[in-house]
């Protein structure tokens, strides 16, 4: 394996050690991590499930992305561009570290929660992700029961 070193100040790496201990890893496994939570290129295709489930085209996914701090605000920007019959309510958790949001599809609930990602995308990617596969065991269930 290679070496990458760089200078950062004494301030940044007490932070990286002390979060680096507080999820059980070393100081290059932590950096690890992140760097390579940074340079993951997410596929899009999020978007495509975005819009087959709330009816959120990708160029208004995109304007509220490039807006957007947190997923919560991503959310709260495609709000009037959903489509008849879903709501979209964030739940409060104590976790600095999670997102979870309640979707109300087609007046069945379904609460998400994820890990914050260090990029938001990631993080929307693997909510939607995980959105549609509990859309998809819900009507195998319903499947199962005819």
């Amino acid at each position: 394996m290679a070496r990458v070193s760089f200078r950062i100040p004494d301030s940044l790496r007490t932070h990286l050690e002390r979060e680096a201990d507080r999820c059980g890893m070393t100081l290059s496994d932590y950096c690890r991590t992140i760097l390579s939570q940074q340079l993951t290129i997410v596929p899009p295709q999020w978007k495509v499930v975005l819009w087959n489930i709330l009816g959120v085209d990708s160029r208004r996914a995109t304007i509220s992305l490039k807006k957007s701090a947190t997923v919560e605000d991503f959310f709260a920007g495609i709000l009037s561009h959903v489509r008849k019959g879903v709501k979209i309510k964030p739940v409060v958790l104590s976790d600095p570290y999670q997102v979870s949001m309640t979707f109300t599809i087609d007046e069945r609930e379904y609460t998400i929660t994820v890990n914050r990602e260090t990029s938001i995308e990631a993080t929307l990617h693997n909510m939607i992700n995980k959105l549609e596969k509990a859309i998809m065991e819900g009507y195998d269930e319903e499947a199962e029961d005819i």
